[in-house]
């Protein structure tokens, strides 16, 4: 999922803050983690990119919706199961 610069700056360093509060109270409901994408990168564009572990895809798409609807949340979508060729 993607977010704006400024709430993925303050997640990433922990912090608790208006910008990113309805994403964080969230997650929290939701019992989920957000995990940094790219954790060691300097990039910005980067930075504002995470994932979440989520153990079904019903719930993903559920839960893929309802980030959309926030205005800190850029883009969040379900990532396919990987198959065979």
């Amino acid at each position: 999922m993607g977010l704006r610069d400024d709430a993925a700056r303050l997640l990433r360093r922990g912090e608790r803050h208006a910008a990113a509060a309805d994403v964080i109270a969230l997650l929290e409901r939701a019992g989920l983690a957000l995990l940094p994408l790219h954790p060691a990168t300097e990039d910005p564009e980067l930075q504002s990119w995470f994932r979440l572990d989520v153990a079904d895809g019903a719930t993903a798409a559920e839960l893929a919706d309802r980030l959309l609807e926030l205005p800190a949340v850029t883009a969040a979508y379900v990532k396919p199961v990987d198959s065979a060729p």
